[in-house]
């Protein structure tokens, strides 16, 4: 709880709605909507985009909205696992796009996704190229 208290200048910790409430207006929903806005141009998912919003919307709407006040938990939670869950789908996205982007302009590897290259470089000395992460890495053989 100190962490929230000097991230979060102004949070009361007295009460634990005001602190939800605080949590959910001035730092969930802020940066739910940035990271929706900064990982779109890398995922190109409006499926992420509307996860993402969805549980800003379902955090936000717990914590303020008082006719779920009976059902707050379980509303709040499901934010959550949609934000947490949308923002692991952007990442898988993002990473399968930037791999098949970057696999498919590099000439070393081939455009063999999971395969090395074995070769020789013009000295005669033999060298290898292995694709992982989006990135073809060449590795001089000992």
């Amino acid at each position: 709880m100190p962490f929230l208290a000097v991230v979060l200048p102004g949070m009361s910790i007295g009460c634990k709605h005001s602190l939800n409430r605080k949590l959910a207006l001035y730092f969930i929903a802020p940066f739910g909507v940035l990271a929706s806005a900064l990982g779109y141009p890398q995922h190109h998912s409006e499926a992420v985009v509307s996860g993402t919003m969805s549980g800003v919307t379902l955090v936000v709407l717990a914590a303020i909205w008082k006719p779920l006040a009976p059902y707050r938990l379980p509303v709040d939670l499901s934010g959550r696992a949609l934000l947490l869950g949308s923002q692991f789908m952007g990442d898988r996205l993002a990473s399968a796009r930037a791999e098949a982007a970057g696999h498919s302009s590099c000439s070393s590897c081939g455009g063999h996704h999971g395969h090395g290259h074995h070769g020789h470089d013009h000295d005669g000395h033999s060298n290898s190229h292995s694709y992982e992460h989006g990135h073809c890495h060449k590795h001089a053989d000992e």
